[in-house]
């Protein structure tokens, strides 16, 4: 008595020893590289950091005249930040994003900003004023609790530039963050 024969898709697995086992390991690998790709190009990755200490950077206001100091203090304040390995910086593409859905953008309202980056799960949200003074610069700095607004640490810091401003102050977030009780940073 002839048996009947298997369907198609049974004869093609069987067709080569094992097939059955690395076909399904082929095509999780050919998926596990295909989603890597995807995510290669916007430089993100498949691990996220869950100790770190998430900062966003608010608004930076020039009082008086001194050109473009506020934009210089933002700019080496956000360098800094990404220099330590324990502070995570938020995006400032996705912070204007947030800003932008939500009207806020360019606001001076705290309130404001915070609601709009609430979504982002910032930890602290960094902020101030420079102004140019005799010896250089100086910046009124407040660094608020991002889930609640309120104002955690506020200090008047002065230097030379506003690069080692905007240095000095990432070394204070850090310490704000993971020392409280220790000495604030000022510029050299």
């Amino acid at each position: 008595m002839l048996q009947p024969r298997p369907p198609v898709w049974v004869r093609v697995l069987s067709h080569e020893r094992g097939a059955i086992l690395w076909l399904p390991g082929l095509l999780l690998a050919a998926w596990v590289v295909l989603f890597a790709i995807r995510l290669a190009p916007g430089g993100t990755s498949l691990f996220t950091r869950t100790l770190g200490f998430r900062v966003v950077v608010g608004g930076w206001h020039c009082h008086g005249e001194c050109g473009d100091g506020a934009d210089r203090v933002r700019r080496a304040l956000e360098d800094r930040l990404r220099t330590h390995g324990d502070v995570t910086l938020l995006d400032p593409a996705r912070v204007a994003q947030r800003l932008a859905a939500a009207g806020a953008l360019g606001t001076d309202d705290p309130t404001q900003f915070f609601r709009a980056v609430r979504p982002l799960n910032a930890h602290l949200g960094v902020s101030g004023t420079v102004r140019r003074t005799v010896a250089g610069f100086e910046a009124d700095v407040r660094a608020s609790d991002a889930r609640t607004g309120q104002v955690v640490f506020e200090r008047l810091i002065s230097g030379p530039d506003p690069e080692s401003l905007g240095a000095a102050l990432a070394d204070s977030v850090r310490l704000l963050a993971f020392d409280p009780a220790g000495p604030l940073a000022t510029p050299h």
